[in-house]
């Protein structure tokens, strides 16, 4: 492990079980309360699942990128901007203080996590977990003086600029930059963090979108046909609408359109497929209904991190 001053610092670690039950979680949240570690060297302690470390000025960030599903309580000394960055099926269930609320992981979504405060997380599938790690006191030392960042953790929100700009210091932070233009960048996202709070948090589920009843029926009908080359119009058919607007209606149901719902179906069935271990990898690209072995390899992999080859490859050396 080698640390820069402004640069990357990397360490990565061996996968392990896809949960880890909450009295183990429990008793890792009193450590780091005890311990006052930092969110960032909390995480490299407690979880021996994959993960990369860097720090860009004063922030301190980390991805995991597939965090195991599963329950977990933690606690952050600073305010973490923590981020789901890839489409997956299924919902987390989080607590950051200020209520339960329900996260639909169908979309690029973010949370921000306070500072001294035990939060809790049930994760039904594994994420693409992006975390950036601000000073305790990054909203009263702001310009704006933010008196009450409470509305940022009522939910989480799905700004797609946001999310971006901080995709932007993740990736700048691999190179290392000057202290000045790593503060700027830093401050600009508190910025960004700042307004939003100021803003009702953005619900996946907006007027226009399917009732409860048609979005179940098409759903439903996309898992029943993943083998299949299933049409548009063949599923606006299901609910009378016209492709046009239930195309529409349904990205601002589940936050992403018909066809890159229907891959993560796809996607998911794959994994279910070579857990079995009894087809190759190309029978379940051609049982999910993927044009091809090339195409499912390059959306397997996009989706999950890794190929499915060394997915399947890991689930033997686990037996």
């Amino acid at each position: 492990m080698k640390r820069g001053e402004f640069g990357e610092w990397s360490s990565h670690v061996s996968s392990h079980d896809d949960a880890l039950d909450r009295g183990a979680s429990d008793s890792r949240t009193q450590a780091l309360s005890e311990s006052a570690l930092g969110y960032a060297d909390y995480y490299r302690s407690a979880y021996p699942f994959e993960q990369e470390h860097r720090c860009f000025g004063g922030l301190r960030l980390f991805r995991a990128p597939r965090h195991p599903a599963g329950q977990y309580v933690e606690q952050t000394d600073g305010v973490s901007l923590q981020i789901s960055r890839t489409p997956r099926l299924g919902v987390s269930q989080i607590d950051l203080g200020a209520g339960r609320f329900t996260a639909a992981l169908s979309a690029p979504n973010y949370i921000v996590a306070p500072p001294g405060h035990a939060c809790t997380y049930d994760l039904t599938s594994d994420i693409d977990l992006l975390v950036i790690e601000f000073s305790s006191d990054v909203f009263s030392a702001h310009p704006w003086r933010l008196r009450d960042a409470g509305p940022l953790h009522h939910g989480a929100r799905y700004d797609a600029f946001l999310i971006q700009f901080a995709e932007q210091i993740w990736k700048l932070s691999k190179y290392g930059t000057l202290q000045l233009e790593a503060d700027s960048l830093g401050m600009s996202l508190a910025t960004l963090l700042a307004r939003s709070a100021q803003l009702p948090s953005l619900q996946k589920r907006e007027k226009g979108g399917l009732t409860p009843r048609e979005f179940k029926l098409v759903t439903e009908y996309m898992t029943a046909k993943l083998g299949d080359d299933v049409s548009l119009s063949e599923l606006s058919n299901l609910v009378s609408r016209s492709p046009f607007h239930f195309s529409r209606a349904f990205k601002i149901s589940a936050g992403v359109p018909p066809h890159r719902y229907l891959t993560l179906l796809r996607v998911h069935r794959a994994k279910e497929l070579l857990r079995l271990r009894t087809m190759t990898v190309a029978q379940v690209a051609y049982a999910c209904g993927f044009a091809s072995s090339q195409h499912f390899a390059t959306v397997f992999r996009r989706a999950v991190g890794i190929t499915a080859t060394q997915f399947k490859r890991e689930l033997s050396a686990e037996v």
